[in-house]
Order: structure tokens, then C-alpha cells, then sequence
């Protein structure tokens, strides 16, 4: 019989639990739950490990064999993300205690610098290989906003590309961001992009959709992810005021994020305010992950201004709902979109420019239709499945073989050390 490998999921800042587009959470929640379930589909159990942020968090059965695991690092409430470092430490000593307590995994894959910092000390304790998925990379974010992020973070980041068995990367473009920012050897990079739910984003009936929602028949504008000044709604909503499509709607889902998120929130209703639009944008908040089905369905189309992307999962689960997206030409976008075939990708951030680009879809019909069944076309082969099962291969892989050895002190260890480590 064969043995059921096992793997350890680090998801230190954000549980898979909480509700996208609420506080920290967003497509990497999606990624790790969903990624998890799958992999338990193919035969792995799979503990997830988050932080505790309440003092009834329990282990949570997500699937068969696929658990959500809180571990108690600082305080049992929700802390700002710049704050969580001085935590790394505790949750450290947690996820090794419960390695020692039950049976041990045969891999750790850590999901984000900070949990992939983790993953990096419990790497140097245990043996054990270590995978890492990054999600965005500091450098990568400081070239696409013109804002600098945390020289801990830079790095660590680049420490841990040395210390990583194998790195996930959702695009080629991303592992060409691995390699030429932080000198990734390409023989442990694997190009692994995210899946799409088909049970739940997949075409449908526009006017069911709207009915449930309780949406109108009026043209409608989406906007789907957190509130925060990466993500973009500020464009979005310009953009769709200077539009000024007759009687079009926008519909923004999703909360403020971060410590600049109500700020993102307040400037974006400003801005609505001042064109006297405010009226025709129907605010709702973060929904769970199997409610967005129905928002795409309802769209007439989706707008993703984001300023950096490393996949984009808002545009693929848009797409497989057969709803064309209007993005932003930058990460993985300029991926999952083919531009004028599937949907349109901006190469800027002029409001005139997005402006044209809604006016010409929602005015449009016919290459709407045309371009959302090309989207629904273009993701039907991205799966949740097909990923999982690549990984499991690249998995046993590492498993079967050494790990990278990194034992000696790396350049980070000191600042980590005073952070809590």
C-alpha cells in the first residue's frame, strides 16, 4: 500500500478561512484553500497553519484529510501585517511543537515572505524540504508602484530563494522576476499557475444572476477584490465616471484592507462624489469565495486596475464566468488576457484611457459576447486539479531527494532574531 505523504501549508498572516476581499485576505486565500483541498484529492494530507487571531479558533477539517491549524503567536486578535514579524518566533515554536505531537510532514510550503521566513527556520530545525509560493515579491512591487517595501523583506526574500527546495511561480514571468531580482536557480523554479473553480465560475444566466443580487438591467461595471491602494478602485471608479455610459452602474465588492485601505475607501468615494457618480456605485461588502460566481455572471464586465499582479485571480474566475476584463498590462495579466481577443490590458493608468475602453465595451454587444466567450475558452484548462497534480509530481520529487543545504547563518537571521525569531 502506498504511504500518504504528507505536506505542511504555512499561511502565517491570513487564514484560508477568513473571507476574501475582508482585511488581509484575498487570492492567496483562495490559492492555499483550494490548493490544499485538490492536493488532498491527490492523495497528500494536508495540515494548513495559520495564526490564531480568536480565542475559540479550533482545528478546522476543510476536506478529507486537509486541515486548518491555528497556532497561538501573539496577540488572539487581528494585528496589522507590518506588526506580525515580532510573532514569527512563537508561531515558529508552535508549528514544530505540533510536528513533534503528531506525525511529521514530509514538506513544508510556505505561502508568502513572512510564513516562508518561517519555513525557513522550521527547514533548518527539522531537515525538512521546503516549497515556497512568494504571491508578490517586494522588489517586483517596488519597480510596479514606485513604493519601497521593508528592507527585511527584500532581504529575506532573497535568502530564502537560496534556502527554497522548490519555488512556485504562477507565471513565467514571475519566475523571470525570481531569477533576474534575486538570482533563482531556474532547476528549482516550477511555473504553477493558480485554478479556477468551474463549479462555481462558469457562464450562466445574466438576468438570474442580477435577480439574486438584486441587481437592475442596467449595464454594470465589476470591481471584485480589497480595498487598498495596489488593487486600484480609485482608477476604477474614475474611469467609469468619465465613461459616462447612460444608466451603467458600477458594483465594487470588498473591504478595506491594511493600514491604507480607509483612506483608499474615503478617496475613492471622494472621487465619486466630485463627478456625481456616488449614486450609481452599489458598495457591497467581502463575500465568500463561492458567492463571486453570481457578480461575474451579473457583470457586463470586469475592471482589475491594479498596479501589480503576480497572477490575477479576480481576472481568471471573471473569465471563466464569461465575463471580459478590462486590466491593467502588468504581472500576470498580461497572462491571463489576451488583449482584444478575451478582454482588453491598459498599458497605463491615464482615467481617459480606461474611460474609452468601458465606454467601447459596455456600448458593445456583440464583442462583448465575443470577447467573454474567448475568456471562458482561455481558463477552461486552467484547473485546480491539473495544478495539484503537477505539484504533487514536483513534490515527490524534492522529497525523494537532498534538500538544498542552508544551514549556515544567512544575512537575514540577525534582523529576524530581533524581531521575535
Amino acid at each position: 500500500m502506498t504511504q500518504t505523504l504528507r505536506a505542511a501549508m504555512l499561511s502565517y498572516h491570513t487564514s484560508p478561512l477568513a473571507t476574501p476581499g475582508s482585511s488581509d485576505a484575498g487570492g492567496m486565500n483562495v490559492y492555499v484553500s483550494s490548493l490544499a483541498q485538490a492536493l488532498g484529492r491527490c492523495g497528500f494530507a494536508v495540515d494548513i497553519y495559520t495564526r490564531r487571531t480568536a480565542p475559540w479558533d479550533r482545528i478546522t477539517e476543510l476536506a478529507s484529510g486537509v486541515r486548518v491549524v491555528p497556532i497561538t503567536a501573539g496577540p488572539m486578535r487581528s494585528v496589522d501585517k507590518a506588526d506580525l514579524v515580532a510573532h514569527l518566533g512563537d508561531f515558529v515554536d508552535g508549528v514544530a511543537a505540533s510536528f513533534e505531537q503528531a506525525e511529521a510532514p514530509d514538506i513544508i510550503h510556505a505561502n508568502y515572505w513572512m510564513s516562508a521566513l518561517a519555513g525557513q527556520r522550521l527547514k533548518w530545525r527539522t531537515g525538512l524540504p521546503l516549497a515556497v509560493t512568494f504571491h508578490t515579491l517586494g522588489l517586483v512591487k517596488e519597480r510596479d508602484t514606485n513604493t519601497a517595501e521593508s528592507t527585511q523583506r527584500i532581504l529575506a526574500e532573497g535568502d530564502i530563494v537560496g534556502c527554497a527546495d522548490l519555488l512556485l511561480a504562477s507565471t513565467q514571468q514571475e519566475a523571470d522576476d525570481l531569477a533576474e531580482c534575486y538570482g533563482a536557480d531556474p532547476a528549482r523554479v516550477r511555473v504553477m499557475p493558480p485554478g479556477v473553480d468551474s463549479g462555481i465560475f462558469h457562464p450562466g444566466s445574466r438576468a438570474q444572476a442580477r435577480e439574486l443580487l438584486g441587481l437592475g438591467p442596467a449595464p454594470i461595471a465589476l470591481f471584485v477584490g480589497r480595498i487598498q491602494p495596489l488593487k486600484g478602485l480609485q482608477l476604477a471608479v474614475e474611469a467609469f465616471a468619465r465613461a459616462d455610459v447612460r444608466g451603467a452602474n458600477l458594483v465594487v465588492v470588498g473591504g478595506p484592507s491594511g493600514p491604507d485601505g480607509p483612506a483608499e475607501l474615503e478617496a475613492s468615494i471622494a472621487i465619486a462624489r466630485r463627478y456625481g457618480v456616488l449614486d450609481r456605485i452599489d458598495w457591497r461588502p467581502p463575500q465568500a469565495h463561492e458567492a463571486l460566481g453570481a457578480f461575474y455572471r451579473a457583470a457586463d464586465i470586469c475592471l482589475v486596475p491594479s498596479f501589480s499582479e503576480s497572477f490575477g485571480l479576480v481576472a481568471l474566475e471573471a473569465g471563466a464566468s464569461g465575463t471580459p476584463v478590462i486590466a491593467s498590462d502588468v504581472g500576470g495579466l498580461s497572462r491571463i488576457l489576451t488583449d482584444g481577443v478575451s478582454g482588453r490590458l491598459i498599458d497605463t493608468r491615464d482615467p481617459d484611457i480606461w474611460a474609452q475602453g468601458i465606454h467601447d465595451l459596455l456600448s458593445d454587444d456583440a464583442t462583448r459576447t465575443t470577447m467573454g466567450d474567448a475568456a471562458w475558452l482561455m481558463s477552461s484548462h486552467l484547473t485546480w486539479g491539473a495544478t495539484a497534480a503537477r505539484l504533487a509530481h514536483a513534490y515527490r520529487t524534492v522529497i525523494a531527494n537532498d534538500a538544498v543545504d542552508c544551514r549556515e547563518p544567512q544575512k537575514v537571521s540577525a534582523s529576524a532574531d530581533s524581531g521575535g525569531m
